[in-house]
């Protein structure tokens, strides 16, 4: 591998040419952005949200037959809307808080593992298929990349000691992110996992103190339960038993997946919108075939302890305990898993192989720097075949808006009138 990765004094430029990087690729996919029913759903809220004088209990359906509950946000598209009155706007103001992502994951890294292995973690994050597919798009998963670089930063901060304000910012974080996607639960149970094993140290008055300031953004949902109790916004389906052991199967191969470029269904749809399903499934087959190296990276971390050092050993832990919550999520989930239910872990998913990574390195292996260069080459080829053709990256239309059913606001924000 290139030894200059190994000079920390050249870390920030590596770090800025992947930051450049990646944003040319997203800013390609963003041109390219269409609206499906996600997408629709989250621009009409951040319409209504500038068109009503009240904050709303809650922000849009979810596919669980529950309500996202708050205002945050319908409030980020909106302020995004005022800025460009555009459908491509909360998107591409969704790019800020996954720069600070990428800054904050940038700063774990570079104090638990040596320079070359932070770079080599923040080219398969940055450049990652999965990354860049969900970014890139006017829909929740846009958001979930801070609070996922957050809760890292804010665990890791306290590990030995506990500190008022991480704790408050944690809690801040934990409740506030669930006005974002439901998958912040994955984020809560891997924080409670970490402090029932003691890798995570809590100032209970700033734990408080965050509890409290986030009950500001729940005020005006705890009035509507109050006022109508029948009302909720609570998942009104249930998985079974053999539905929840499916979702937990889906669960586990995601977590596996998320250190490949494999996008499964994403690939499928692909191929059903744009033609050629023979292709496209055969491409499919092939890179689910990564998933057997991507187990054998995770059944080696879970059974190998990582003595190394107190930071690599520090990320394993904080790996596992993230694995373990999304398959708590996986069980309990009302809704069958989907690819962007569990995005919000791919930072975590990443270390396995990262990891192994360093130890073939460690231990004078080579072929370290073709795998990762393999594993850039297929992210970014993946990310442009699903840009070309999958529908959810294929420009709006008047006939597609018509098919959405897409209401006045959202059409305005395309320029297309019935």
């Amino acid at each position: 591998m290139n030894q200059s990765l190994s000079d920390p004094r050249h870390f920030r430029r590596h770090a800025l040419i992947l930051l450049v990087a990646g944003l040319l690729v997203q800013g390609w996919l963003v041109t390219r952005q269409g609206i499906l029913p996600d997408q629709n759903a989250v621009l009409y809220s951040g319409t209504q949200f500038l068109a009503s004088d009240d904050l709303p209990a809650f922000a849009k359906p979810s596919s669980a037959g529950a309500q996202l509950p708050g205002f945050l946000l319908p409030a980020l598209v909106a302020g995004a809307i005022t800025v460009w009155h555009d459908y491509r706007s909360p998107t591409l103001f969704a790019v800020i808080p996954q720069v600070c992502a990428f800054l904050l994951l940038a700063l774990v890294l570079t104090r638990t593992l040596e320079t070359r292995w932070a770079v080599v973690y923040l080219s398969l994050y940055w450049l990652s298929a999965w990354r860049l597919f969900h970014s890139a798009s006017a829909w929740e998963p846009a958001f979930v990349f801070l609070p996922a670089a957050l809760h890292m930063l804010l665990c890791y901060r306290q590990r030995d000691r506990r500190h008022f304000l991480e704790s408050t910012l944690l809690a801040l974080v934990l409740a506030v992110s669930f006005q974002i996607h439901a998958s912040s639960f994955i984020l809560l149970v891997s924080f409670v996992w970490l402090w029932v094993t003691r890798r995570v140290k809590v100032h209970w008055a700033g734990l408080l103190t965050g509890i409290v300031v986030a009950c500001l953004f729940y005020l005006p949902t705890i009035q509507w339960v109050l006022s109508s109790p029948t009302d909720t916004g609570l998942p009104q389906t249930h998985q079974g038993v053999l539905a929840g052991m499916l979702s937990l199967l889906k669960g586990t191969t995601f977590w596996l997946r998320m250190s490949t470029p494999d996008l499964g269904e994403r690939l499928s749809q692909a191929g059903g919108f744009y033609g050629g399903d023979q292709l496209f499934m055969a491409l499919r087959v092939l890179l689910g075939l990564l998933v057997l190296p991507s187990a054998l990276f995770t059944w080696r971390m879970i059974r190998t302890p990582d003595h190394a050092s107190p930071g690599s050993s520090w990320l394993r832990l904080y790996s596992l305990a993230c694995l373990g919550s999304t398959l708590v999520a996986s069980l309990v989930s009302p809704a069958s898993v989907q690819t962007w239910h569990v995005v919000i872990v791919l930072h975590a998913a990443l270390i396995p192989l990262v990891l192994f990574l360093r130890h073939r390195g460690e231990a004078g292996q080579r072929g370290g720097g073709a795998i990762v260069v393999a594993c850039l080459i297929l992210n970014l080829g993946t990310t442009c075949v699903l840009g070309f053709c999958h529908e959810q990256y294929t420009p709006p239309t008047a006939a597609s808006l018509d098919a959405l059913n897409a209401p006045q606001e959202v059409r305005a924000l395309v320029g297309v009138h019935p």
